[in-house]
């Protein structure tokens, strides 16, 4: 502002209330600084609570109210009737009164609040005296009655109970009094909210490492600040693995770590089992069930197409069952002891890659197994990064977005390590269809899921903070209907799914068509690199 406008002049007042504002104080106090700052003369900052008398007000030519929310708003008011007019975000009561305005987007995200306020920061200096002037007199005579007040809020709630969005005595005798009330007895001596640390204490840290690095980001502030917080806080409860997790390692909190290892070595177990319970049913000798269609299973063996078919949807069909399951108990169980079962249980699924007889029945549990268990994944979606700083979704969404990358890069990876080492092409006896050779070819893999699942699971069960603390909220499904974009995402996730199994019979095309495995293992890494 005071760059691209060289005649404004800025005036700062008030407290800060959180780490952003005690962060924004000390820059602002650096750039107004007697002692060399770049607008000094040009600024006036005093980041703590005074009277602000009239003669400022109505030397203010504006005032900036970026704010990201505000119930009613009465500095917009008081200024307004000084001649000032309002630049800023037109949130909850803010905007009864001329001025220049944004609306926000994404409150959340600190870069573009900052782009639209510097929007309408240029609309204001842009404006013509005579536009300013007549604003600032309709401004001034901006009147707002409590009866008009009281006339709008009795239409609005009246067009509500008339189409049965609310009922007309939500509030029943006694009303939400008695209910604060009974809440009060019961909360007793103990803590509504436990505030980590106090203002006072929060300023101060800001202010230490703002002076050891004058560059530092905010967020990065934070969240060091919080780490400390965190170790010591975990400190006190005495679980020494809780406070090892709650530290840093490459800038990233090591319980981070554990929970991206779980989610992108999904695809390593579940390739593992699909290639095994295969092998069982391409090598014949396998023994049936009775209830497996005829056209599905003729003389001991199964079709590699049918075999993918029946695979694919006992899969599917226990991701489909165990995914609410997950959900519900996550409303009651800490996150930290789900996330950790849900890595332990993938542990014994393993074992499949020793030789033992093929039958389809084992074939089919194992792999219904594998989808109840695989369908915890959405947990490590639901509870990543908890103890991260960072309010912006954009930015959650691409952390989200690089785990899914990392996802599908070991997933293709896996596929080519299967495809070069080629199990299929190692012939077994009528004794033993699936010959130890194909073990020791799928050893390294399972040995390094099996590391990737077990160690992180055990370590997860001492997962400090949010991960001990928190639960999932839960859900209202009849609100489903009401947001188009959560119809969409469902139809997309279906159309996906319906998808998914047609893709995988690309292989059996490629062979039909003279490709050979060491050609499918260098696509499949070569996917991996893209």
């Amino acid at each position: 502002l005071l760059s691209t406008f060289p005649k404004a002049q800025l005036v700062v007042i008030g407290p800060p209330g959180d780490g952003f504002g005690a962060y924004a104080a000390e820059k602002l106090d650096s750039l107004f600084s007697q002692n060399g700052g770049d607008f000094r003369g040009r600024g006036y900052v005093k980041c703590e609570f005074m009277q602000v008398g009239e003669d400022i007000k109505f030397a203010a030519d504006f005032c900036l109210m970026p704010s990201r929310d505000e119930p009613f708003g009465y500095v917009d008011i008081e200024f307004a009737w000084h001649g000032a007019l309002l630049v800023g975000a037109q949130a909850g009561g803010l905007g009864k009164v001329p001025g220049f305005y944004y609306i926000a987007q994404n409150r959340e995200n600190l870069g573009r609040l900052r782009r639209e306020l510097k929007h309408a920061i240029k609309s204001a200096m842009s404006a013509t005296s005579t536009e300013l002037d007549e604003m600032a007199r309709s401004a001034s005579k901006c009147r707002f009655p409590l009866r008009t007040w009281q006339e709008k809020l009795q239409d609005a709630y009246g067009s509500l109970v008339s189409t049965g969005t609310v009922a007309a005595n939500p509030v029943p005798a006694g009303g939400a009094h008695s209910r604060a009330a009974e809440a009060e007895d019961e909360l007793g001596d103990r803590e509504f909210l436990r505030q980590e640390l106090a203002e006072d204490e929060l300023t101060l840290r800001v202010r230490s490492r703002i002076s050891a690095d004058s560059q530092a980001n905010i967020i990065q502030v934070l969240e060091d600040i919080g780490t400390d917080e965190a170790t010591k806080y975990e400190q006190e409860l005495g679980c020494k693995w809780s406070v090892w997790l709650a530290q840093r390692t490459w800038n990233v909190t090591r319980v981070h770590w554990l929970v991206a290892i779980g989610y992108v070595m999904g695809p390593v177990t579940e390739t593992l089992l699909y290639v095994v319970c295969t092998e069982w049913g391409l090598r014949g000798n396998i023994e049936t069930p009775d209830w497996l269609p005829s056209s599905v299973a003729s003389d001991s063996s199964l079709d590699p197409m049918s075999m993918s078919m029946v695979l694919f949807s006992t899969n599917s069909l226990a991701f489909a069952v165990g995914a609410p399951v997950w959900a519900a108990v996550a409303r009651r169980a800490q996150p930290r002891h789900l996330m950790a079962v849900a890595l332990l249980l993938q542990v014994p699924l393993h074992m499949s890659i020793v030789p033992v007889p093929p039958r389809l029945n084992l074939a089919l549990l194992l792999m219904f197994m594998h989808g109840l268990v695989s369908s915890a994944s959405l947990l490590f979606v639901v509870f990543n990064f908890m103890m991260a700083i960072q309010p912006d979704a954009s930015k959650a969404a691409i952390r989200m977005g690089m785990l899914e990358v990392c996802r599908y890069i070991i997933s293709w990876l896996t596929n080519g390590y299967i495809f070069m080492v080629s199990p299929s092409s190692h012939a077994g006896t009528a004794d033993q269809p699936l010959p130890t050779s194909v073990f020791w070819l799928l050893l390294p893999m399972g040995l390094l899921s099996l590391v990737l699942n077990f160690v992180p699971g055990l370590l997860m069960l001492a997962a400090p903070g949010p991960y001990r603390d928190d639960r999932f909220p839960g859900w209202d499904l009849h609100l489903a209907g009401k947001k188009k974009s959560f119809l969409l995402l469902c139809l997309s996730e279906c159309v996906g799914s319906l998808v998914m199994f047609p893709g995988t019979i690309y292989i059996t095309w490629w062979f039909a068509n003279g490709w050979t495995e060491g050609a499918l293992g260098f696509l499949s890494v070569s996917f991996a690199s893209m």
